[in-house]
C-alpha cells in the first residue's frame, strides 16, 4: 500500500475527534460513541468513560477493540467528497507509569470541554488504544487496509 493512503488514514483519525468505539464481552458486541484525542504520532487513541460502563468492564474482559470514524459531517459540508469510513483496530493498555492520566484528562478537556465534569468524577477512567491496524472505506466500493508496526 502506498504510504500516501496509510499517510492519509493517520490524518483522518487525528484530524477527527468522534467516533464509534466497538467492545464485545462473551460474543456480545456493545457500541458506544465517544470523544477522544490521538497522540502526536495518531499510534494511540485516548478516550475517558466510567470504570463501571459497561464499555470499560468488556476491555477488561476482552482488550481488543474497533473505533469508526467517519467524514459525514465534514462531507456535508463539502459535498462533492466522498464520504470515508476509517476502523482502527487496537489493543486496550492500561496507563503504565511512563503516561500521566492527568495529563492525558487535561488533553482531553482542553478538546472536549463538555468533558470536564465526568473527567472528575473518581470513577473515570482513560481508555488507551494502540492502534494495530486500518481499514479506509471510501464510498460503497473501494477499500484499503492496513497493519500499523
Amino acid at each position: 500500500m502506498p504510504n500516501k493512503t496509510l499517510s492519509l488514514m493517520f490524518s483522518l483519525l487525528k484530524d477527527h475527534d468522534m467516533g464509534v468505539l466497538a467492545t464485545s464481552r462473551n460474543d456480545v458486541p456493545h457500541c458506544s460513541l465517544m470523544s477522544y484525542i490521538t497522540d502526536e504520532r495518531g499510534r494511540t487513541v485516548y478516550m475517558v468513560c466510567d470504570s463501571e460502563s459497561t464499555k470499560y468492564k468488556n476491555l477488561l474482559h476482552n482488550d481488543r477493540a474497533c473505533l469508526l470514524v467517519d467524514t459525514r459531517v465534514r462531507s456535508a459540508e463539502h459535498a462533492s467528497e466522498e464520504i470515508q469510513a476509517l476502523t482502527v483496530g487496537g489493543k486496550f493498555v492500561p496507563l503504565d507509569g511512563k503516561e500521566d492520566k492527568s495529563a492525558v484528562m487535561k488533553k482531553l478537556i482542553a478538546r472536549h470541554p463538555q468533558l470536564k465534569e465526568f473527567a472528575r468524577l473518581s470513577t473515570s477512567e482513560i481508555i488507551t488504544l494502540k492502534v494495530e491496524s486500518f481499514l479506509l472505506l471510501k464510498g460503497v466500493s473501494e477499500a484499503d487496509y492496513s497493519a500499523v508496526e
